[in-house]
Formats: structure tokens, C-alpha cells, sequence
């Protein structure tokens, strides 16, 4: 590369830097702030991520009991692992936006709704504990 087109490379890095900056400046003297917007739009994935994270871990957890169900164990050999599932959740949700509450607050409904069918032995309980795992895993895929 010959002297005059390392210059004007130079000097177009430059521009686009001082651009970058004006441009940053100017949106930050709107009234809002970028740096914060960006914290608060990171926060809301790291929310998202870590309900998935927990949301996958339940959906294999319950996966196990299910399985240990289908061969033969009772509720009270399982109850423990619904315990765990159920406060791994809780701790997850713990904190989280309104938005996540109320999904947490169905899938809560939905867990105690067949923790109790399982403890009763009811005909549906292994294919309701199906289901809670499907939901489970379809949310983590969307």
C-alpha cells in the first residue's frame, strides 16, 4: 500500500470514528441513555436465559421421575425429586418480571396439579407429567 492510501485510510478510520462517537453523543442528549438501554436490554436476555436454563433442567429432572415411575417406584420415592424440581423453579422465577411471574405461576399450578395426581396414583398421571415436560421443552425451543 503506496503513502497517499494509507493517509486516506487513516483519515476515513478517523471520520467513522468521531461519527461513531457524535452519534453516541447525540442519541445520549435525547434524553435517554444508551449505555443504560443497553444494561437494561443485556438484563431482560439474562433474565430469559437463566428461566430457560432452569426450565430445561426441570424438564430432565422430571424426565427421570417419570421414567422411574414408568418402572415401578411410588410417590414416596419420588417425592424428594418433585421437592427439588418445584424449589429449583421457585428459585429461578425468584425476583423475575411481572411477565415471568405469571408464567411461572401457571407452571406451578401445573406441577403441584400432577405431583398430585402422581401421589394419588390417578390413570393420567404419567401422561399430564408427559405434557408438563413437552411444555417445558417447547418453551425452551422458542
Amino acid at each position: 500500500m503506496d503513502t497517499g492510501s494509507r493517509v486516506i485510510a487513516i483519515l476515513a478510520l478517523i471520520a467513522s470514528a468521531a461519527a461513531l462517537f457524535l452519534g453516541v453523543v447525540a442519541y445520549n442528549r435525547s434524553g435517554r441513555n444508551l449505555d443504560e438501554e443497553i444494561q437494561a436490554a443485556v438484563d431482560v436476555r439474562w433474565e430469559q436465559v437463566r428461566i430457560s436454563a432452569a426450565r430445561a433442567e426441570a424438564a430432565s429432572n422430571l424426565a427421570l421421575i417419570r421414567a422411574r415411575l414408568i418402572a415401578g417406584e411410588t410417590y414416596e420415592e419420588v417425592a424428594d425429586d418433585f421437592d427439588e424440581v418445584h424449589g429449583d423453579l421457585s428459585s429461578a422465577y425468584e425476583g423475575a418480571s411481572a411477565e415471568f411471574q405469571t408464567q411461572w405461576n401457571s407452571l406451578e399450578s401445573g406441577l403441584n396439579e400432577v405431583e398430585n395426581e402422581v401421589r394419588n396414583d390417578t390413570a393420567d398421571a404419567l401422561s399430564d407429567l408427559a405434557s408438563l415436560i413437552n411444555s417445558l421443552e417447547e418453551d425452551i425451543r422458542t
